[in-house]
């Protein structure tokens, strides 16, 4: 096989329009197959079916003919619609009349071989065809009993089966030119009506082939037909949106991220080198202990960073499980004690029960809690209460508040109302955004008020 025509066929064997147009011809073939099988089928029950009885009807005439005289040896012609042959046996299987074909024709071409010594008498193999080598046949062959001058005969009767031999045969010659024609009709018109049909497709998929981490903006265009091809557009411009938007908001947290590792990288470089242009002059543990707090906050900024990374994991997270949020509460607000001002906790619930990830419920009080307390004056309250299938945790603090217009800003990545004041605090801008994905994975909502 030529190097040319190898990726042709392995293009045709991968392709849905080849694929489709050869099974509606295998389809079409076994059809009709199958039909002129069964046409046939048909045929030859009517043509036996028409024939049958036949035998009983002679074995009347042939006894009607005994009653008239002796019955000749050659039988008269038999008015039948079709060429029926007639020939009457005695009880050893000696010919004792027949039609003139069956006397004129040589032994050994006769149904001699019919009746085999041990079957009883009056019996017969039926519906035997071409056991007679005559012009006319095939032949259907019947019998029945008869008496004939006081003495049981059998009579066996012959009925031709030519004219639905023929028009089997004619059956099968029609369905011999219509077969490759029809084929044909079937592939041609499946080709061009699945080429018509996947032709959105292609073109949709040559626009998505076209659109690059650059170009996120550029939406395929929706058929107005309200089929799959319309619904696979529309779902294909959804994920693009939602893809743009995931991409933005990774360069905007990347950004946002470089800034805020830059911030303590610059402060311990500019510790550092002032220390060393001025040893004698340096307090070396004042140096170290910011030194210090800078990686603090490096190390608390990307373990912030780390979980939002995971949060994009599902295989990261746990199957949601039924948790007591006071003892949460509880567990948490006793880790921040130690740093914290004074923290109350009322449960007004009666230990509410919430659905979700333990690890995950942990971090939301904490870092709720955790932002209440490097703004409080004096005092954080946190109220725990139910109504009807909802569980509201309220954290509050005598902080000097937040304006209006800046309380859904602070649910984003990095969103400071006081940059100076929250990083003085130890505040990595991520706390509230963490806070904000995590309730929403557990089916929560989160805001101020």
């Amino acid at each position: 096989m030529s190097s040319t025509l190898r990726p042709l066929l392995e293009r045709c064997a991968h392709s849905t329009r080849v694929r489709i147009t050869a099974s509606a011809v295998v389809v079409v073939a076994f059809a009709l197959v199958a039909g002129g099988a069964i046409v046939g089928f048909a045929l030859h029950r009517e043509a036996e079916q028409s024939a049958k009885g036949v035998a009983a009807t002679q074995a009347r005439w042939v006894e009607r003919l005994a009653t008239e005289g002796p019955v000749p040896r050659i039988l008269p012609a038999v008015d039948s619609a079709r060429l029926t042959l007639v020939e009457v046996l005695d009880g050893q299987g000696r010919t004792l009349a027949a039609s003139e074909q069956i006397i004129d024709s040589p032994d050994d071409e006769r149904h001699r071989g019919s009746r085999s010594d041990d079957r009883e008498f009056g019996r017969l193999d039926e519906g035997r065809r071409n056991h007679l080598k005559l012009r006319g046949g095939p032949w259907f062959t019947e019998s029945a009993p008869a008496v004939l001058d006081g003495k049981p005969v059998l009579v066996v009767t012959f009925t031709s089966l030519a004219e639905y031999e023929r028009a089997i045969e004619s059956v099968g010659r029609l369905l011999a030119l219509a077969f490759p024609v029809l084929l044909l009709l079937v592939a041609g018109s499946t080709w061009l009506l699945v080429g018509r049909s996947l032709r959105p497709v292609e073109r949709i998929r040559h626009e998505v082939e076209l659109i690059t981490a650059g170009s996120l903006n550029t939406r395929v265009d929706e058929p107005k037909t309200n089929d799959e091809i319309g619904r696979l557009a529309i779902t294909l411009n959804d994920m693009l949106e939602r893809l743009q938007t995931s991409v933005a908001r990774q360069r905007r947290f990347v950004a946002d991220a470089s800034h805020e590792l830059r911030t303590p990288v610059t402060n311990i470089a500019a510790a550092l080198d002032v220390a060393q242009r001025y040893p004698d002059r340096t307090d070396w543990p004042e140096v170290g202990a910011d030194v210090a707090a800078q990686n603090q906050r490096m190390a608390a900024l990307i373990e912030d960073l780390l979980l939002s990374a995971k949060m994009e994991d599902q295989a990261t997270k746990s199957p949601p499980e039924l948790l007591e949020l006071a003892s949460i509460v509880a567990r948490e607000v006793e880790g921040l004690g130690a740093v914290a001002p004074t923290i109350m906790v009322a449960d007004e619930s009666g230990g509410a029960q919430v659905l979700g990830d333990e690890r995950r419920m942990g971090r939301v009080v904490r870092n709720l809690v955790a932002n209440a307390a490097r703004h409080a004056e004096s005092r954080v309250k946190i109220t725990i209460s139910q109504t009807d299938d909802e569980v509201e945790l309220r954290v509050a603090d005598d902080g000097p508040g937040i304006a209006l217009e800046a309380r859904e800003r602070i649910f984003q990545p990095f969103v400071r109302l006081d940059q100076h004041r929250a990083r003085s605090l130890g505040g990595t801008g991520l706390g509230l955004a963490i806070v904000a994905d995590l309730v929403s994975e557990m089916g929560g909502t989160v805001g101020v008020v």
